[in-house]
């Protein structure tokens, strides 16, 4: 992983502009943090549903399960009819795993993920992978929470760095696509993305 791919990615995802969606996926992690950006998508009319599969719960490391979400989302005047939830998945991957499952289930083209601003980058390139490996052709983009969680002890900087770490660790396993099928994909498909 060179600074100049790393770069360029980063770029490259943050020119993404949101656009309608066959489904918004909330992925778990930050706590509630992400809740209100997946509803304020969805009442603005960028997607008919929400989607989440998270299993996970480690309070401390920010992980909630999908009912714990859901009830959120309720909150937040999401009917409940409009939400796809079950708990499979304890971790990002299997996020992506299941999710994209359910997108080729339902013949989904378009997927609108909603995570944190530091946390996109390995969700990204983590979804990528699973897409691949599944054989599927989705527009995948990527919605952030720009707002650093406030129960943090860290910085967003050293958040981010502890991403990029993730992603070469994960990268040496073949659970992340490389940066520069990242690159990839999004210089091709910047016209269905821009």
């Amino acid at each position: 992983m060179t600074t100049d791919e790393q770069t360029q990615f980063m770029e490259l995802l943050s020119e993404q502009h949101l656009q309608k969606a066959d489904a918004i996926v909330l992925l778990a992690g930050d706590r509630y943090h992400r809740v209100a950006k997946a509803a304020e998508l969805y009442h603005a009319g960028y997607a008919p549903r929400i989607v989440l599969t998270s299993n996970a719960d480690n309070w401390d490391y920010g992980s909630l399960p999908s009912r714990k979400l859901v009830a959120a989302l309720l909150e937040y005047g999401v009917p409940e009819q409009d939400i796809l939830w079950e708990e499979t998945a304890p971790h990002t991957r299997a996020e992506a795993d299941r999710t994209l499952r359910i997108a080729q289930e339902r013949g989904w083209k378009t997927l609108l993920i909603v995570t944190t601003e530091y946390h996109q980058y390995r969700a990204f390139l983590t979804w990528f992978k699973v897409m691949k490996d599944q054989n599927l052709n989705l527009t995948l983009l990527m919605a952030s929470v720009d707002e650093f969680p406030d129960f943090y002890t860290d910085t967003r900087e050293d958040a981010l760095a502890r991403e990029f770490t993730k992603i070469a660790e994960y990268g040496e396993k073949g659970d992340v696509a490389s940066l520069k099928e990242g690159i990839d994909y999004l210089t091709q498909e910047a016209g269905m993305i821009h």
